[in-house]
């Protein structure tokens, strides 16, 4: 009697164990999640490159490129084959090498890159023309030529033509186990002909050229997640993301979209940019309202890295002036229950070691933008950082504008292998919102619904730790409510008209004229009264005197 009597108060008490460690869990979120993060271990990739060839913006193919090597996880090394030092890629670490040719037209030569990577034993990529004769032996093919050809990609019922070609290399009789990523159909006087995209043999790949949009952009995804990662690779929902929001931008706009996107159920992130100037501006506060109205509706808040222009550029832009800057915005958007849960920057801030340092670095997340055609250089750096997770952005518009048989947005087997956040700019017109409107409806993608993501977003402030967690926000562990201002709270706008602001202003006018006019009545009035009551006396008097 007294045995089970014992294994009844240990049964009980296992029971209570188990149930203060799940109250652990869920006051303190951030700390179990730690747990599970990955190590700090990170695959070191050296990317080498023959021209930024900006003449043909060509340095969008190396941002791109780097782009999808970070949301991969790589540590990525750039330089030039100019500046290609030997013993580099067998001293550095690398677990791969990638050739980018990005000027067809100019062989640049270094012996010593040539010999490194003919000995290196690690995975190598080339992508574009000029292939040595070492490469094509680790591809096991024969290496052909395409002039001038008009080619397509094909995938199942989908055709997206590609731009003309004028110069091609292609891999002919490829021999051994090798995988293909995509179809090229080449379009003949006889027949259609089809030849593969990507290639990947034994440790050895090739593309042709590089995409930064399109179903090229799938392939080239698939081949650096099997290749790098040696894995299958996951299926990403894509974020839908909203870029271009700032104090200055169209809020009715903004708000009318955010309602659009929450009747559809639809998640997104906004990437917002802050200022803390005019803060007691009702401009301000209404662009305050409309960002915690975006939390409270299926959004999430990315804080857009300052931009580098102008006056901010007159003094020396240190690692202590600018982490002063970005703080004291946290601490802004803190103080209005605003808590940004990732950062958002143009790629070259994380190819620089002040910017990357002083911004990115506070966050888990990062949506890492295309590089403007002008940035500055405060700190360049060869060698980039890792996060936790960072999303290659691509544009939705550029999606739409592809040329093909169905719109691939709506295509079922269009998969995205590493973390991709496709954006839309906020719209600065009636007709561009419309135009948004329809172009969201139309998409068959499923978008990732961070709230029933078990995963911890997590950012520094000061001595605060910001998280977020099946749409739960924490600080410090203890869990903070998003409440809306009166004047916000369950309040639907119509859809916003182009003339809005000449209404308002129109209305204004009225109203104040409305109040003129009250005035100048009740004062008729009064002078009306007393006119009367003097006139009433002057003939009282006529009567007493007769």
């Amino acid at each position: 009697m007294n045995q089970v009597k014992t294994t009844r108060i240990c049964q009980l008490n296992l029971l209570f164990l188990v149930l203060i460690f799940s109250l652990l869990l869920q006051v303190f979120p951030a700390r179990a999640a730690n747990l599970s993060k990955p190590g700090n271990s990170v695959n070191k990739v050296l990317v080498v490159y023959d021209s930024k060839n900006t003449y043909y913006n060509g340095e969008k193919t190396i941002d791109s490129l780097q782009r999808m090597l970070t949301a991969l996880g790589m540590k990525t090394t750039t330089t030039t084959i100019n500046n290609y030092r030997q013993g580099t890629l067998e001293n550095g670490g690398y677990k791969a090498v990638i050739t980018l040719i990005n000027w067809n037209y100019v062989n640049f030569s270094n012996q010593a890159f040539i010999t490194d990577r003919r000995n290196f034993q690690g995975n190598k990529i080339h992508i574009g023309q000029n292939l040595q004769a070492d490469e094509a032996h680790g591809l096991q093919a024969n290496v052909g030529k395409l002039v001038r050809q008009q080619l397509m990609f094909k995938n199942d019922e989908v055709r997206e033509q590609l731009p003309y070609t004028d110069s091609m290399e292609i891999l002919n009789n490829i021999k051994g186990n090798y995988l293909t990523f995509g179809q090229l159909e080449l379009q003949s006087n006889e027949h259609a002909k089809i030849i593969p995209f990507g290639v990947i043999n034994n440790n050895n790949a090739y593309l042709p050229f590089w995409k930064t949009t399109g179903l090229g952009l799938i392939y080239e995804q698939q081949l650096l997640t099997k290749l790098l990662t040696n894995q299958p690779g996951k299926n990403y929902q894509p974020l839908l993301l909203i870029t271009k929001v700032t104090p200055l931008a169209h809020l009715d706009y903004l708000k009318h979209l955010i309602q659009v996107l929450d009747k559809k159920g639809i998640h997104y992130a906004i990437s917002a940019t802050i200022t803390t100037q005019n803060t007691n501006q009702k401009a301000f506060a209404d662009y305050i309202n409309v960002l915690k109205y975006a939390e409270n509706h299926n959004g999430l808040i990315y804080l857009r890295m300052p931009y580098l222009l102008g006056s901010y550029l007159t003094g020396a832009v240190t690692n202590e002036s600018l982490t002063t800057t970005i703080t004291k915005d946290l601490r802004l958007l803190y103080s209005k229950q605003i808590y940004p849960m990732g950062i958002a920057a143009p790629n070259f801030w994380n190819h620089d070691a002040v910017l990357s340092k002083s911004g990115l670095k506070r966050a888990d997340e990062i949506l890492l933008l295309p590089n403007p055609k002008v940035y500055p250089t405060i700190a360049a750096s060869s060698s980039a950082a890792t996060y936790h997770k960072a999303y290659y952005v691509a544009s939705l518009a550029s999606f739409e504008k592809v040329k093909a048989t169905h719109s691939l947005l709506t295509a079922e087997n269009m998969e995205f292998a590493v973390p991709t956040a496709l954006n839309v700019n906020l719209p600065r017109t009636l007709a561009r919102l419309t135009r948004v409107e329809k172009d969201i409806s139309k998409i068959d993608l499923t978008w990732y619904d961070f709230s029933a993501d078990s995963s911890l977003k997590e950012m520094k402030m000061d001595n605060k730790t910001l998280t977020y967690q099946f749409g739960n926000y924490y600080v410090n562990g203890r869990q903070r409510e998003i409440l809306e201002s009166n004047n916000n709270k369950h309040k639907k706008s119509k859809k916003p008209s182009s003339n809005i602001s000449l209404i308002q202003r129109i209305n204004n006018i009225f109203r104040s004229g409305s109040k003129v006019l009250l005035v100048v009545v009740i004062v008729s009035l009064i002078g009306l009264v007393i006119l009367l009551i003097k006139g009433w006396q002057i003939y009282l008097d006529k009567f007493r005197r007769k």
